[in-house]
């Protein structure tokens, strides 16, 4: 039985190179999903401060 075919998509997402903060966090946030540990993973924030962008980040990296 094959697997079926990915149902995502990519997001437009603003540029995050040479922020080294803002890759380490999408880096920590893979190796969450990554990890059979957690079940949920909270992002919160000041409006503005890029959730939105680093979520959009970490969905093109899946």
């Amino acid at each position: 039985m094959e697997a079926p075919p990915p149902m995502g998509r990519e997001m437009p997402a603003r540029p995050i190179t040479g922020q080294p903060t803002f890759e380490k966090d999408v880096k920590e946030i893979l190796d969450c999903i990554n990890n059979d540990e957690f079940g949920v993973i909270g992002i919160h924030g000041m409006d503005g401060v890029g959730k939105a962008t680093l979520m959009q980040h970490v969905n093109n990296h899946i």
